[in-house]
């Protein structure tokens, strides 16, 4: 079964360097429907169909792997995928999300995020050597 899925990626890897897209999103869909459960594969296959304007498909892949990643505990995907699907349809915000309430009242954007190049500067203006 692996073996299947996997020359169905090989081939979809094939014409999408070919442009050939709708070919590439065929295979695609071939390999989540023998290997339903691997999100990688399925977002990729979401994130094609958005690319030839297939928003109503794409939306309904994305609704399944964010509710995978958000019933796993990965809540950062979760949250990341429910951000393409507001970008890809912002009118309507009745999707519902399967976060655990504490999740949803998050805001992100808030959050105390590392500024890499500022801490960089920072330690370099301070005399100090950025080993990395």
């Amino acid at each position: 079964m692996s073996s299947k899925k996997d020359k169905h990626l090989d081939s979809a890897q094939k014409f999408l360097i070919k442009g050939q897209v709708d070919r590439a999103i065929r295979e695609y869909e071939q390999a989540v429907t023998l290997d339903p459960k691997d999100v990688r594969v399925r977002q990729k296959y979401a994130e094609l169909l958005v690319r030839t304007n297939r928003k109503g498909e794409a939306l309904r892949e994305f609704e399944v792997i964010g509710k995978f990643y958000a019933d796993n505990g990965f809540f950062l995907k979760a949250i990341a995928v429910y951000k393409q699907i507001q970008k890809i349809d912002p009118a309507n915000s009745a999707h519902p999300s399967p976060l655990p309430p504490s999740m949803k009242s998050r805001d992100l954007s808030a959050m105390p995020w590392p500024n890499t190049r500022q801490s960089t500067r920072s330690t370099k203006r301070a005399g100090n050597s950025v080993k990395g």
